[in-house]
């Protein structure tokens, strides 16, 4: 029960730092494309991804520290350039990719969902035309501490799942007309 109370009062600090400008945090050093998303409402939009398929199931959710996502950003440079040679046609840069961050669990397994886009086609896309169709009512003017959803987009839009426990990106998967149940099995 004392565990139980300590949870949930946990739980409301976390909600309460966020609702305070604590949601988010920002990659260090030379490489600024990539943010950690923790705000409940934002980290809901993540999940709720209109032209693929995103984690469906989550018990919980976790923090998440810069040095985690260096090394995730490591092994995801290495599955972007094994996708690559499978995509005959399509150009696609991780370099040029932004990348939110959420951690979370299912059953106490610990995962990472990235919600990444290519950097020209958000900025072409989001900025400049409004017409563009994707899940937000709401603006969407800084991808550092607003999700990302665009309907659509294809290859310029993607999503990643790196398991924890076994340290590898398990998936990646680009908007297109694929529907996949889900990336959690």
């Amino acid at each position: 029960m004392i565990k139980k109370l300590i949870w949930v009062l946990c739980f409301f600090l976390a909600l309460t730092l966020s609702a305070q400008g604590g949601s988010q945090s920002s990659g260090q050093g030379s490489d600024e494309n990539y943010v950690i998303l923790s705000d409940p409402h934002e980290v809901a939009v993540v999940f709720d991804q209109c032209s693929r398929m995103s984690p469906s199931f989550r018990t919980g959710y976790r923090t998440l520290d810069d040095a985690t996502v260096k090394k995730i950003e490591i092994l995801l440079r290495d599955k972007f350039a094994e996708k690559s040679k499978s995509m005959k046609g399509k150009d696609i840069q991780f370099e040029q990719s932004y990348r939110q961050y959420v951690s979370f669990e299912v059953l106490r397994i610990p995962y990472v969902y990235i919600n990444g886009f290519d950097r020209r086609a958000y900025q072409n896309d989001m900025l400049t035309k409004p017409h563009v169709e994707h899940a937000r009512k709401d603006t969407v003017t800084d991808w550092k501490v607003t999700a990302i959803n665009i309907c659509g987009g294809g290859s310029n839009y993607w999503g990643a799942l790196y398991d924890v426990n076994h340290g590898k990106v398990t998936e990646l998967i680009f908007n297109t007309d694929t529907v996949r149940k889900s990336l959690i099995r």
